[in-house]
């Protein structure tokens, strides 16, 4: 049994099509490209924007024309957001929710199971009614040895005005200490040595737990009971950056010196409309507490641009709040309507032309801030996970701690080690250095 999958969007997805994948390889099938006629192709939708949306259809119908002898699936957000639309694509066999991915592989056995049987016909009722629930292995992880997603929570309640998120991802789900543990140990036997903390939103751990969990409390527990070299955490929402987070972060160098925290916008009243839940002050000073604490730290960053109603003077304070907090990467998204959320029947919408061209000029701003910060560390020796190797074998690719992207002459390491590197030169928002 042969099956090729595709993921789009956030690193949630990207976990739970790693953890399927795994799961149908221990159970002997084998994961292949989409040019090796799979009998089964899934993709892993995203709908965050429309952009998001486009690209799934694209790939469905890309996978549909180019394997007419596969069965082509679709999971995850979009289905959830709007199953009827994917159902219409033609010649697409199913598509499944986020709540069905943990059963997959149950139902994908039962989908070749009952097409290659003579005594039976593909039932989409049936296979939408399978009795399902054999037990499952505690953590199944699939990691290329070098870094590897965990995640650790699901869903979120925030609802901000423009995002879907919440309504295909339901509401926040904190997964079991113990269960994410073992797999970080699981993980460590299998040469990982970072392990990326994920979820839809990671700040509020634990929050429906008892016996005070919290984010803050699991990473200590990972230090403690694991020996993962180092831990990343994914993005993460202002108000949830405890100073009990910070001070972990600013003690214990196993915990990456990098945060990846969403601003959205520079305008106080764009925030509000946006049902952020903080202000530029606020923002500010939990920046400047945690740079305070943590000099070297990288923090990077989301910037929406074309909110309905978003002024030119909005649009001016997002470039003066970018410049001030010097950002060491800025994530630059052009406004997408969601059907379902509030700002959908929002009025004063920004022209897609404007849109454009304020998306420009945020981006080159984008680049400058990633120049110069790059430029800061040159003269720096950072440790560098090594991933790829580059033009030859000799040349080696790798991300540092503070989340730099390092391309070194090295002849001796190979993927999956952590090595020295001196930063020399920036080239391509890359850095170039020397091993030590």
């Amino acid at each position: 049994m042969r099956f090729y999958i595709k993921t789009l969007g956030c690193k949630t997805n990207q976990y739970e099509s790693d953890r399927l994948a795994k799961e149908l390889i221990l159970r002997g099938w084998d994961k292949v490209s989409e040019k090796d006629n799979p009998d089964i192709c899934l993709v892993n939708t995203c709908t965050v924007t429309k952009q998001a949306d486009k690209k799934s259809r694209q790939m469905l119908r890309k996978l549909i024309s180019k394997n007419p002898d596969s069965k082509v699936i679709a999971m995850g957000c979009y289905v959830n957001r709007d199953k009827e639309e994917l159902k219409d694509i033609n010649g697409i066999f199913g598509v499944f929710p986020n709540e069905k991915k943990p059963d997959l592989p149950d139902i994908l056995e039962d989908i070749l199971r009952i097409s290659k049987s003579s005594n039976f016909t593909i039932n989409r009722t049936r296979l939408s009614n399978i009795e399902l629930g054999r037990t499952k292995p505690e953590f199944l992880n699939y990691s290329s040895h070098t870094r590897a997603l965990v995640k650790i929570e699901d869903g979120c309640d925030n609802f901000c005005s423009y995002c879907i998120v919440p309504y295909v991802r339901g509401k926040p789900i904190s997964r079991n200490k113990k269960e994410i543990i073992n797999e970080i140990k699981y993980l460590v036997s299998e040469g990982v040595k970072e392990v990326v903390l994920t979820g839809i939103n990671i700040g509020i751990y634990g929050k429906e737990l008892e016996n005070g969990t919290d984010l803050t409390s699991l990473i200590k527990e990972i230090l403690k009971k694991t020996n993962i070299f180092r831990v990343r955490l994914s993005s993460i929402d202002v108000n949830n950056i405890s100073s009990s987070l910070i001070d972990l972060l600013s003690e214990n160098n196993r915990v990456c010196p990098h945060l990846h925290i969403p601003l959205q916008s520079g305008s106080d009243r764009i925030l509000k409309i946006m049902r952020r839940g903080y202000n530029i002050k606020q923002f500010q000073e939990k920046i400047n507490k945690i740079r305070f604490k943590i000099p070297k730290i990288a923090i990077t960053t989301d910037l929406i641009v074309g909110f309905p109603g978003e002024q030119e003077r909005d649009f001016q304070a997002n470039l003066k709040i970018l410049k001030k907090l010097y950002f060491s990467k800025v994530h630059v998204f052009k406004y997408s309507e969601r059907p379902g959320t509030i700002a959908e029947k929002m009025k004063d919408k920004v022209s897609s032309h404007l849109i454009n061209m304020r998306s420009e000029k945020a981006l080159k701003l984008a680049d400058k801030l990633r120049i110069n910060y790059l430029k800061s560390n040159i003269g720096e020796k950072v440790k560098v996970l090594i991933e790829n190797n580059g033009k030859n074998d000799y040349q080696k690719i790798g991300t540092s701690e503070n989340y730099i992207k390092v391309f070194f002459e090295d002849r001796t390491s190979k993927k999956g080690e952590i090595v020295d590197v001196l930063l020399q030169k920036v080239k391509d928002l890359k850095m170039e250095g020397i091993r030590q």
